[in-house]
């Protein structure tokens, strides 16, 4: 398992301009940790609860790398560091992943860049992480993360209404979910 766990880390996802990266703290600099603290940026994500610092940020990159249950890869587009896809936590009992996606770097939004980014996680996890299902959720106000994950072939599932609280106003969450077998 180790030494299986070692390639894929070194493995590069990769699709035309846009790769992913197994990521380490070293990619922890100003720019990262503007973005992943920028309202506009973080503002549909429950990490805008937290104030993160290079330590905060170290600590949870090198306790993912540790874990073994989510793998975190950085979103390159022509090698330029723009944001972060998570798989996991994964639940190898039952199969099962969760996606999330983070594009710090304004200047890539609405390029497609997310959809290429979610459909190689999708690869990685069905292909080589043999998962048989991924989920993912968004607030229903974050339309561009619910049309993200509808092209990139998730379907909804459910609606769990009033279920947040965003910009001081119950907020419903959508439930997606993606099936090895409809890829």
């Amino acid at each position: 398992m180790l030494n299986q766990k070692a390639s894929q880390a070194e493995k590069i996802y990769k699709a035309g301009n846009v790769s992913l990266h197994r990521l380490t703290s070293a990619a922890v600099d100003e720019g990262y940790l503007q973005w992943i603290n920028d309202p506009e940026i973080n503002g549909f994500l429950e990490s805008r609860f937290n104030v993160w610092s290079r330590d905060t940020l170290v600590d949870y990159i090198d306790n993912i790398n540790r874990g073994g249950r989510e793998w975190l890869f950085g979103v390159f587009h022509d090698d330029v560091y723009i944001g972060n896809i998570k798989l996991g936590p994964i639940e190898h009992h039952h199969g099962r992943a969760s996606v999330g996606i983070i594009l710090g770097n304004q200047a890539y939004h609405g390029r497609g860049i997310g959809t290429i980014a979610v459909n190689l996680i999708k690869e990685f996890a069905f292909q080589e992480m043999k998962i048989r299902k991924l989920t993912a959720g968004c607030y229903a106000e974050n339309m561009a993360s619910l049309s993200l994950f509808k092209k990139s072939g998730f379907f909804v599932e459910a609606k769990l209404e009033r279920h947040v609280i965003w910009q001081n106003k119950e907020c419903d969450v959508i439930l997606m979910g993606c099936f090895r077998s409809d890829n």
